[in-house]
């Protein structure tokens, strides 16, 4: 009979099963994901791939998971993208879907988020206020449930692509890399959150790459592999170029985005919030200004 191995730190995927040695059951959330990453990034083939997910997924229940988004801007907290936001003007409702852009609210605001491969899972973690770190798990969690469901993602999202399994062998498994339209399906299940996809209408001023997904698409509400979720989250495409420097300074023919931002609801008007922003700015550089005067002063004395 052979010994079990552990379906983290076995090298091998024989005679794996859902068992964690006592060094890695006695791993803290971040080093689980990170190394089980790692692990993943030595597979290639789709189907051990596969089963490796399968085996390791029972671990997940001692690492509870529970999505609350944030449904409101807070200018203490948050950090409005000025760039990105000009793009919510150009963003439009879907028929028989809720409306956002068209409504007599207030504009949503565009949130600032960190552009390095994992802007995607940057907006999640600063909607649901967690840590940083948690870019790894929730990459993590997607791979397995994408992976474990392939099938089932490939039939019912089969005219948007075909490339599911190719993609988490050979892009989506390794930090820090664009995520794909998959990558938003995935999420839906794995928060247990609508997502509602949110692609600018450019047509009127630029052509869009063939590569980048088709805008009647992409501009829809995308909902969990089962679970009927209440809560919705907003996600922007965008490029880190303003519309306007895109049509007057832009070298390239087409526009294609490149980062992903969150958008939500403000408590006060977008005019107001951008007022908050200015005087806060003017404060801060009158405390400095003062600060910097102080220490010449001080000096002088002497």
């Amino acid at each position: 009979m052979h010994a079990l191995r552990c379906s983290l730190c076995s090298n091998t995927d024989s005679q794996i099963s859902n068992y964690l040695c006592d060094e890695c059951n006695d791993l803290g959330r971040y080093e689980f994901f990170q190394h089980f990453l790692i692990k993943l990034q030595y597979n290639k083939n789709f189907h051990t791939f596969q089963r490796i997910c399968q085996t390791i997924y029972p671990a997940l229940v001692k690492f509870p998971f529970n999505f609350k988004p944030i449904q409101y801007f807070d200018p203490q907290v948050h950090q409005l993208d000025i760039i990105s936001q000009q793009y919510v003007a150009l963003c439009e409702d879907t028929e028989g879907e809720t409306k956002y852009f068209s409504n007599n609210e207030q504009q949503l605001i565009a949130l600032d988020v960190k552009g390095d491969g994992n802007c995607l899972y940057h907006c999640i973690t600063l909607l649901g206020e967690m840590a940083n770190h948690y870019t790894v798990e929730l990459r993590v969690q997607n791979i397995i449930e994408l992976a474990m469901n392939a099938d089932a993602y490939l039939q019912f999202f089969k005219l948007y692509d075909t490339n599911l399994k190719a993609y988490i062998v050979r892009s989506m498994l390794y930090d820090r890399r664009w995520a794909e339209p998959w990558d938003l399906f995935g999420l839906c299940t794995v928060l247990n959150c609508n997502i509602r996809s949110v692609f600018p209408s450019l047509n009127t001023f630029t052509n869009i790459h063939p590569s980048a997904p088709p805008q009647k698409v992409m501009n829809k509400t995308f909902k969990p592999r089962q679970n009927i979720a209440t809560n919705t989250i907003l996600i922007m495409w965008w490029r880190g170029i303003s519309p306007e420097d895109w049509i007057l300074y832009s070298t390239e023919d087409i526009w294609a985005p490149n980062h992903y931002v969150p958008l939500i609801k403000p408590r006060v008007s977008l005019h107001l919030i951008l007022l908050i922003l200015i005087v806060n700015e003017y404060l801060l550089n009158l405390v400095l200004e003062y600060d910097i005067f102080d220490i010449l002063y001080n000096e002088s004395m002497f």
